[in-house]
């Protein structure tokens, strides 16, 4: 075989593979930790492996991780609930549900029935930025109280300046331990349970049928449920 040939068909293979696998792993933002992040951690590095890529997460508070995930500073985020895609339109959503989330109330000193977020309105009510189905659910309230972390929420009901919080149950339940909070407990059903989503950079578009087919696999013949331990 001629030496001109033999580069070129070298050059061809290579161009090839990297079309097909992204040179370095996917960064992806995360604004939890504790619970839910971790299985949402497993459920990714499976999806992507599945199509053959590898990724990575990045810890930001909630704002910041969409911003600079609508930016293109990052690929993706892990998970965030349906229609992001409406106030940051670079973002595309993988079409398929991999997790959901049961937002829920914690509290010290009250002991209400929970039927909707309606039923929190005469209390003061606190909350992570970012968590967006409570900001929705609270629109309009008299005292909600929007902070930048879990830890300043769950800090501010142990201190009696709020009454209640609001956040999913593991990442709560999660926070209540690692705080070593005493008397926090959870009111009765989830306020509401909410479908999460992967959401990926427009940048990354050709990635969206692959991962979309890799969850419906994954759900499928049960790994996901195997992750979250159902």
């Amino acid at each position: 075989m001629k030496p001109q040939l033999l580069f070129l068909i070298l050059v061809i293979s290579f161009l090839s593979i990297g079309n097909s696998v992204h040179a370095k792993p996917y960064v992806i933002t995360q604004v939890v930790e504790g619970g839910i992040d971790k299985v949402g951690r497993v459920i990714l590095e499976e999806a992507y492996k599945r199509i053959g890529e590898k990724v990575t997460f990045n810890f930001l508070p909630g704002e910041r991780a969409l911003e600079m995930s609508n930016n293109g500073e990052t690929d993706g985020e892990m998970f965030r609930v349906d229609n992001m895609q409406e106030k940051y339109p670079n973002l595309v959503k993988i079409p398929t549900s991999y997790i959901q989330v049961e937002n829920v109330v914690f509290t010290k000193a009250l002991n209400i029935p929970v039927t909707s977020y309606e039923s929190l309105k005469p209390y003061r009510v606190g909350f992570r930025i970012g968590l967006k189905a409570a900001e929705a659910g609270t629109a309009g309230f008299a005292q909600v109280y929007r902070v930048k972390t879990m830890q300043q929420a769950f800090l501010m009901l142990d201190l009696g300046r709020v009454d209640v919080v609001i956040d999913g149950r593991l990442v709560g339940l999660s926070q209540v331990e690692k705080l070593g909070l005493q008397g926090v407990r959870i009111l009765d059903d989830p306020v509401n349970r909410v479908p999460l989503y992967h959401y990926l950079h427009k940048k990354n578009q050709s990635l969206v049928p692959r991962l979309d087919a890799a969850f419906q696999s994954m759900l499928k013949d049960g790994t996901i449920d195997k992750i979250i331990g159902k």
